[in-house]
């Protein structure tokens, strides 16, 4: 949907919108979520843009995370996608160095550019004004407005305006720091004890692939020459079969080091129904004959944000896990929504959910909470790496995202993804 022209004055006296928003106190009870919703609205209709939105830096400062979307044309808030900042460092570097980024051609700005294949382009924004929010002097997150429609020119009262935003934000952030330190400080010590124990497996798998993949190399190498000399039948049946368990190893070992050193991941905004329904003939033939796959695509509406690979990835693995479920063949769903859920915060939101279920053995409730943990599996002894799931669980939170189990003895497993809306558009 295109705005209006960008010459339009405002709906309402932006001193008196400010004025309105600065009597919501974290004091009193409000929420930050709550501040957040009425600075998107209230910014959409002064501004004048279709979009605004509310991220923060999260993940130890690697990445932003929207907060709040707010979509003028359709009334709808959405929250929860992510982008990384190894994929954008010239954007962020922007946001570091100045107040307000006022793009006029965002796709050519070079502050904004690195965002216009994978952002910018599929949802239609032409023009963005974003403006940096920092507490105590440290840049926290960023108030981002995008027009959609013909590119547009900031005024001056406009960025004022934006940067007058970021400043009310920041100061309700750090109010809801203060009271919440206490809490924070109760629950610290088990958050501290949970991420050293995460980061000392990724290391551990780390130096563990790393020796592993010179180890195959070397396998791999001498198969290949035994394969490519005069010998016998048999002698190549054995080299081939060297082969295909070095390259079952080499597989691992980049299993792991994904698990334990991630690189970018090229994220854009993406149907995922456009991605699953690509790799549908692939599923099959991986699931292999005595299992039939059915793919129901209940709702095309929405986009999220995240790398097609990845979200092939984690149809893959979950598609795959099903099957081994089913030793003796069966169905595997594949269903995918548009959905309202809620977060593991107990926050509503608007998600894309991809589900793929089976109707196999099911996984002992003791050992749902496990399940995710790198290198732990339910499978019999030299079945299973325990990095399937791990692998899953990591990409769609990378993505903002989260995945839930409804699981049951004898009764199957249905692992269901949700990756929170990008955009409400298409």
């Amino acid at each position: 949907m295109s705005d209006s022209a960008s010459t339009a004055g405002p709906q309402r006296p932006a001193d008196i919108v400010r004025l309105d928003l600065a009597k919501l106190r974290i004091e009193d009870g409000v929420t930050l979520e709550t501040v957040f919703r009425r600075v998107t609205e209230t910014a959409a209709e002064i501004v004048n843009v279709e979009r605004v939105g509310v991220w923060l830096l999260v993940d130890q400062r690697r990445a932003l995370r929207c907060a709040d979307l707010f979509e003028r044309s359709r009334g709808t808030h959405s929250g929860g996608i992510t982008l990384q900042l190894s994929d954008f460092p010239d954007y962020f570097a922007a946001l570091e160095q100045r107040k307000t980024v006022p793009a006029e051609v965002a796709v050519d700005d070079p502050r904004t550019n690195t965002l216009a294949e994978s952002y910018l382009v599929p949802l239609g924004i032409t023009s963005v004004l974003d403006a940096s929010i920092f507490v105590g002097g440290e840049l926290v997150g960023v108030v981002c407005h995008e027009h959609v429609g013909a590119p547009r020119e900031w005024t001056t009262e406009e960025r004022d305006f934006a940067g007058s935003m970021a400043d009310l934000v920041a100061l309700k952030i750090r109010a809801a720091e203060l009271a919440d330190a206490a809490v924070a400080l109760r629950t610290q010590a088990n958050q501290l004890a949970e991420s050293r124990r995460l980061d000392s497996l990724a290391e551990l798998a780390a130096g563990v692939a790393h020796d592993f993949k010179n180890i195959l190399t070397v396998i791999l190498s001498s198969a290949e020459l035994i394969l490519t000399a005069p010998a016998s039948p048999a002698v190549g049946d054995f080299a081939q079969q060297i082969k295909n368990a070095g390259e079952r190893g080499a597989a691992l070992a980049k299993e792991l080091m994904s698990i334990a050193r991630p690189g970018p991941r090229s994220a854009r905004v993406v149907r995922p129904s456009d991605v699953i329904n690509a790799q549908a003939a692939m599923l099959q033939q991986a699931v292999g004959e005595r299992h039939q796959l059915e793919i129901n695509v209940r709702s095309t509406t929405g986009s999220v944000l995240i790398a097609p690979e990845q979200l092939e990835r984690v149809v893959l693995n979950l598609v795959i896990n099903a099957r081994d479920a089913m030793a003796d063949g069966g169905t595997i769903g594949v269903t995918l929504d548009s959905v309202e859920a809620l977060d593991e915060n107990a926050k509503p939101g608007r998600y894309f959910l991809i589900e793929v279920s089976d109707h196999g053995c099911g996984i002992p409730a003791e050992l749902v909470s496990r399940i995710f943990d790198p290198f732990y599996t339910t499978k019999a002894r030299g079945q299973g790496t325990g990095l399937g799931l791990a692998v899953v669980n990591q990409v769609v939170g990378y993505a903002g995202g989260f995945v839930r189990v409804e699981t049951a003895i004898g009764q199957g497993s249905k692992f269901r993804v949700y990756l929170p809306w990008a955009s409400s558009r298409g």
